[in-house]
């Protein structure tokens, strides 16, 4: 059992995953190298292995530049690795696929668009037909709490706002696996709070298997069912934590707890103790 300052760590609930179910996700000695015009190599990623169940949240944490987005793009298909086999559902992952969606820190929203047509995006261009993507758009808009704004353009909305509509917009093609690259880091602290709430109180209902990039180990032990630590470049899978906090979340609860602050200063000395391979 992991201990935090001395003290035994709370055994780790599974947060509604069934331990036996197949994984969804797999990464498998995983290495990459950015080749820059006129520099030499930088070794970003080192003998990655991860594995992650259908249905389970997971965190990304570590220092800056230690491979995390890296990481996450290669499973969206969007950069080829080096070597080493990503697989989505049995699936060599090759190019992006409709069974994943991707959420950024900025919103990314069309300007041109209002706030309900931003959602029906994605669906648009799956085929969906008009009624099918009106009808989605709107549930999902209610869902973030944006029911009422649905003819509102981008330029009309907060940074909060925005961000819920992103959020509407990646959740509306329901997909298996959905990639957060720090979705909530450009919003202040309070907005920034409760879209943590919202967000988790949706994907507890839906059940989608989240891989979650951030900076906030906070933000990590809120959400997350497992937070995977990696060290500093080349980066690496240094220790995996499980978080013991039972579904449904009660943030307040949860947030000001004793056993949050102590795995978050457990989780941050790791971090700051873990061996870089390389110059940062």
């Amino acid at each position: 059992m992991k201990t935090i300052n001395g003290t035994a760590a709370s055994p780790p609930a599974t947060g509604g995953v069934d331990m036996m179910c197949d994984s969804l996700v797999s990464v498998e000695a995983l290495n990459h190298y950015y080749l820059p015009r006129g520099r030499a190599a930088v070794h970003a990623l080192s003998d990655v292995n991860l594995s992650v169940r259908q249905g389970e949240f997971i965190a990304l944490v570590g220092s800056s530049g230690c491979g995390k987005t890296t990481l996450l793009n290669m499973i969206a298909g969007l950069i080829t690795p080096t070597s080493g086999r990503i697989s989505v559902l049995g699936e060599t992952v090759t190019r992006p696929s409709r069974e994943m969606s991707m959420m950024f820190a900025r919103d990314c929203l069309l300007p041109w668009r209002s706030a309900l047509h931003n959602v029906e995006y994605g669906l648009e261009i799956r085929g969906a037909g008009r009624r099918e993507r009106r009808d989605v758009a709107r549930e999902v808009l209610s869902k973030v709490g944006l029911g009422e704004f649905e003819d509102a353009f981008p330029a009309a909305l907060s940074q909060g706002m925005r961000q819920r509509v992103a959020m509407a917009r990646t959740l509306a093609t329901h997909p298996r696996l959905l990639l957060l690259d720090e979705p909530f880091a450009a919003l202040d602290a309070q907005t920034r709070t409760d879209i943590q709430a919202e967000f988790s109180k949706i994907w507890e209902d839906l059940g989608t298997t989240v891989i979650l990039v951030t900076h906030d180990i906070n933000e990590a032990l809120l959400l997350a069912d497992r937070v995977v630590v990696m060290t500093p470049r080349p980066g690496r899978i240094l220790e995996t934590v499980d978080v013991p906090f039972t579904r449904p979340r009660d943030f307040t609860e949860v947030r000001f707890s004793q056993e949050l602050t102590d795995l978050a200063a457990y989780l941050w000395g790791r971090i700051g103790h873990s061996t870089p391979g390389g110059a940062q």
